[in-house]
């Protein structure tokens, strides 16, 4: 209800709206927003801004659409069009926003290869920055897309190795869970976490 009627909100009003929608949406209430033509403005306004966002500000926004409960033709095609903002911008992305939207676009089932390729080769430029959450975000994706690049998984293994002592305790979760998930058997990272 916000939303209408006011065209001119600036983009952090707009990607902040969309969280809380995701945030707050009771599951019983999702088709309903789904179906709400406001909803569709809202995600029709930050889509025309793709082009002007920075990339911390595409990594908040794919994280928001990420908490989004469901899914309809209108979020499948707004993620499909944050991919290609996304894989337009070589060098912009820090690793923990290749994390973040390899995460989110995955979770909305976007895999085409001209994005995995993208993220793949942006993450292996700045590997040596990754820290554990940005490994375990990136395991997370490779893991939904199904799509297994043995040399960046490696990539991902030795900094994991190289980051050990700054794991936290919900990283040590996490990458148990998804090193589980795309069978990823490393007893000496399992050990060094385990302790």
């Amino acid at each position: 209800q916000h939303f209408e009627g006011r065209p001119n909100t600036d983009t952090p009003t707009l990607e902040g709206m969309l969280k809380q929608l995701g945030t707050v949406t009771k599951p019983a209430e999702v088709q309903h927003l789904l179906q709400d033509e406001r909803f569709h403005k809202l995600l029709v306004s930050l889509e025309s801004r793709f082009e002007n966002m920075d990339a911390d500000t595409l990594a908040r926004v794919g994280t928001a659409m990420a908490r989004l409960r469901g899914s309809s033709p209108e979020v499948t095609d707004f993620a499909r069009r944050l991919a290609e903002a996304v894989v337009s911008r070589e060098n912009a992305f820090n690793p923990r926003c290749l994390g973040r939207l390899a995460v989110s676009l995955s979770s909305r089932h976007i895999k085409d290869p001209t994005l995995v390729d993208f993220m793949t080769l942006e993450a292996k430029k700045q590997m040596a920055y990754f820290e554990p959450t940005d490994c375990i975000a990136l395991l997370e994706a490779i893991s939904r897309w199904r799509m297994f690049n043995r040399e960046l998984v490696e990539m991902l293994h030795e900094q994991m190795v190289d980051t050990i002592d700054r794991f936290t305790a919900r990283d040590i979760v996490s990458a148990v869970r998804v090193m589980s998930e795309i069978q990823l058997a490393r007893g000496f990272l399992l050990s060094r976490i385990s302790r």
